[in-house]
């Protein structure tokens, strides 16, 4: 936990969080989302690691915070008091709304989750598929979709407030040219990494990935391609992390040719 969250996911987005429970040594919060065919929202498992010989076992299993669906984006973020934590997640949707809504859990002692900080900020579709990227000392915190949109906002870890967005690219709802999968911060939080494909837009099904310049006064020029070697399909952007050596590391999955055809 060298950045102060913990999270695991899946190659291209985020589906499953784990929290240690606060002032419980054993105990672990496990954070899923439902299923497109399925019962969606956000669910919870609680797995109590000194059981079952210290393997650990389920003792609590889907229970169920949210009835909405949600983003393939939850995160969580250590609390400024060192204790506590906040469990972020995004409404998600297939329609054309920009609610552009962030919900926010409070994560205290006694298995306590709290009824969510709501917010909506109007600036982007409730895409399904969306990330929440968290830089290394959680104050700042990018939002990316699949609809080309990019936005920075300011996170205040006392109060769990999402504020001052500012939108580095706009959100297309047609004519896309662009298609955010996955981003990480650099360790001093300078610079923004994202995997990107252009499905056929203004660069062909090319997967990039590029490389932007937050210092910079004019964020989108600063553009820098560091990858743009594969095609889809057959490949696909995967995952983008910062990892403890500070390096940044980008993933590739091959796709089945028939499951596109």
């Amino acid at each position: 936990m060298s950045n102060g969250f913990y999270l695991i996911g899946s190659a291209s987005y985020n589906q499953v969080v784990i929290v240690p429970i606060p002032n419980d040594s054993t105990k672990y919060f496990i954070f899923h989302l439902g299923f497109y065919n399925s019962t969606v929202g956000l669910f919870y498992s609680i797995v109590d690691m000194s059981l079952n010989g210290g393997q650990g076992e389920v003792i609590q299993k889907n229970i169920q915070l949210s009835t909405l669906m949600q983003g393939d984006c939850i995160e969580a973020i250590k609390h400024g008091n060192g204790r506590d934590w906040w469990l972020l997640s995004k409404l998600g949707g297939f329609g054309t709304t920009q609610i552009d809504r962030f919900y926010v859990y409070l994560i205290s002692p006694g298995n306590t989750i709290s009824t969510p900080i709501i917010q909506d900020f109007g600036h982007a579709v409730d895409a399904v598929q969306q990330k929440i990227v968290i830089n290394s000392t959680a104050d700042k915190l990018m939002n990316i979709n699949t609809g080309g949109f990019m936005c920075e906002y300011n996170f205040d870890r006392c109060t769990g407030v999402v504020s001052s967005p500012n939108i580095i690219f706009p959100q297309q709802l047609s004519n896309f040219n662009r298609i955010f999968f996955q981003g990480a911060y650099s360790s001093n939080g300078n610079v923004f990494y994202v995997s990107r494909n252009s499905f056929g837009g203004n660069f062909g099904n090319k997967n990039y990935l590029l490389q932007y310049d937050l210092s910079a006064i004019d964020i989108p020029a600063s553009c820098d391609t560091l990858d743009s070697t594969y095609t889809y399909p057959p490949v696909d952007n995967g995952a983008v992390r910062l990892a403890p050596d500070g390096k940044i590391y980008y993933s590739q999955a091959y796709i089945s040719l028939t499951a596109v055809s």
